[in-house]
């Protein structure tokens, strides 16, 4: 029984490995996001929209820590300090400083901008329903625009000159504009 045990569960092994599943290529998937025409549904989605961009806050962080201190008068680097940190604190920062994350701060305005855009199309057809309260959902869009006039701040800080965008680039008609503005032009409060 042995000698037969030994010859017949490798068979059988090997054949259940050699099975596959028959949809295994198949490319129509209900766990695709469409996005077209979605708008946000009620308080509980808007606002996990909106924590999804704090999310994304968090990512640029500790950069915007270490440039704004480095910048500033409270700190200083020492002798064990990277060369990118020394170049920081002197401001001699080039373009492949590892601190700079202009693609992560651009990421986070394309967050901000897919989200007024969506709340906004949420809002302006929710108005004359009365069961709908729309006034819940005006603060998050205020907290989406500051958050993106931050990063734009920031990187005027950073570069002098920045890509502006106020609509989603997802948009085939939408590309950020070539013109590099100054951060009297993007902020001009």
């Amino acid at each position: 029984m042995k000698k037969y045990l030994r010859y017949i569960l490798p068979v059988c092994l090997a054949g259940s490995l050699c099975t596959s599943c028959t949809d295994f290529f198949e490319t129509d998937s209900d766990g695709v996001l469409k996005t077209e025409g979605q708008r946000y549904q009620d308080e509980t989605t808007a606002r996990a929209g909106l924590f999804g961009l704090l999310q994304g806050l968090q990512r640029i962080g500790d950069n915007y820590v270490i440039m704004g201190e480095l910048r500033g008068d409270l700190m200083d680097v020492t002798e064990n300090s990277s060369q990118e940190l020394r170049d920081i604190s002197r401001f001699e920062v080039d373009a492949e400083n590892s601190y700079l994350k202009e693609r992560e701060y651009y990421s986070l305005i394309n967050n901000c901008n897919y989200y007024i855009h969506r709340l906004d199309t949420t809002i302006s057809r929710r108005e004359d329903d009365n069961s709908y309260p729309v006034k819940i959902l005006r603060p998050y869009m205020a907290q989406a625009k500051t958050l993106r006039a931050w990063c734009y701040l920031q990187l005027c800080l950073d570069y002098g000159r920045v890509k502006y965008a106020d609509e989603p680039f997802w948009m085939s008609a939408v590309r950020w504009r070539c013109r590099r503005w100054t951060w009297t032009v993007c902020c001009p409060y």
